[in-house]
């Protein structure tokens, strides 16, 4: 449907795109490869079917804690 090379494909899962623009910086060549509604309906489905991204705000609160546990 989309034609993605495995490489993009990786990549859609891995930053989980959730707009258009994030898919144009994914997809090489993507103005000429793909249109605005495919562009649309790739962001829908990965919106639908992946988990949204781990916050960076997660691992820092983590970090902290591993170094509270450090301190004690």
């Amino acid at each position: 449907m989309f034609q993605l090379t495995a490489a993009e494909i990786l990549q859609v899962i891995n930053l989980r795109p959730s707009t258009e623009i994030e898919v144009q910086l994914i997809v090489e060549e993507c103005e000429e490869r793909l249109t605005e509604e495919q562009m649309t309906q790739l962001v829908n489905i990965v919106c639908e079917n992946l988990p949204p991204r781990p916050s960076s705000e997660e691992p820092k609160a983590n970090a902290e804690e591993g170094n509270e546990r450090m301190d004690t």
